[in-house]
């Protein structure tokens, strides 16, 4: 018998294991370049297009179409730029570059200095939308923010305050101090409290109202570190039945003893239109949250 063909040679010889164990390595080494070389090939490299000088509604169409994602930054001009408002000065990644689909694209578009890209709020709590536009632009010199203009309270399925659509629509340029528009939801049951937490009080007695109900406890909490008249607590809880039995409780944000003396007296003021109310009869007021988005 042969020293190879010995079974117990086998065993004590190590060399002879290596022919193995080497195929099973460099079987290991393939199989991982050809999952590289395949992920390579899932997410194919798309060149920049050059879109400087184009209209930015134009640029930011096209390269949303070859799939990019798109921020627009507006940049005002100096003395050696001369481009027309609103037109495309450059991309970063420059154009040319290769680059993976689905790649965030930055968009520099000229702006004088008190024009204001218009940030997306669609999912946004009210509050945050509202703190969002007023820092919109302030890093662009003459830039002031911007405003909640009307708001239109749409009863859907989701959590109450919730921005649905906004207008103008994100990436629109406008000047500084403009209004945007904003549908807000509502909860989709009537009887149900909604979650008041974060929004203004005009705007929680507002909503309240539409669902024929009215605080009757608002009571002031001296606070810097939260913006002043907004509801940081609630009694009941977000979702619970509403009644005539069921007494409403709001804690709110006061910095000063004057926003202390203005709450109590918008309060007072609602206390007062709703007892009118229900002395004649009348509905609460096409204009509170009740409507819903045409």
């Amino acid at each position: 018998m042969r020293p190879a063909d010995n079974p117990e040679q086998r065993k004590r010889d190590p060399h002879l294991l290596l022919g193995p164990l080497t195929f099973l390595s460099v079987l290991a080494i393939m199989l991982a370049s050809g999952a590289f070389l395949l992920s390579n090939a899932v997410t194919p490299e798309i060149t920049v297009p050059d879109l400087t000088g184009r209209p930015f509604e134009q640029a930011v169409a096209d390269l949303k179409k070859q799939g990019f994602t798109v921020e627009i930054s507006p940049t005002p001009q100096t003395d050696r730029e001369s481009w027309p408002v609103g037109t495309v000065i450059r991309t970063s990644p420059v154009a040319g570059s290769r680059v993976k689909t689905g790649r965030l694209i930055a968009v520099f578009v000229s702006a004088d200095n008190a024009m204001i890209a218009v940030p997306d709020l669609t999912g946004l709590m009210l509050l945050d939308a509202e703190n969002m536009l007023g820092r919109a632009g302030l890093g662009s010199p003459g830039a002031g923010g911007l405003m909640v203009g009307r708001k239109t309270w749409q009863t859907v399925d989701s959590p109450a305050g919730t921005i649905l659509s906004q207008t103008p629509e994100a990436g629109v340029m406008v000047k500084s101090g403009s209004p945007v528009d904003l549908v807000i939801a509502v909860s989709e049951a009537a009887d149900s409290m909604p979650n008041l937490v974060g929004m203004m009080l005009t705007e929680a007695l507002d909503l309240l109202a539409s669902k024929g109900c009215l605080a009757d406890t608002v009571e002031p909490y001296f606070t810097t570190t939260k913006p002043a008249n907004t509801i940081l607590s609630q009694k009941p809880s977000p979702g619970a039945r509403l009644g005539p039995e069921v007494g409403i409780r709001l804690i709110v944000a006061v910095a000063s003893a004057e926003e202390m003396n203005a709450v109590h007296e918008t309060t007072a003021l609602r206390k007062a239109e709703k007892e009118s109310r229900d002395a004649s009869g009348m509905e609460p007021s096409a204009d509170m949250p009740g409507e819903k988005a045409p």
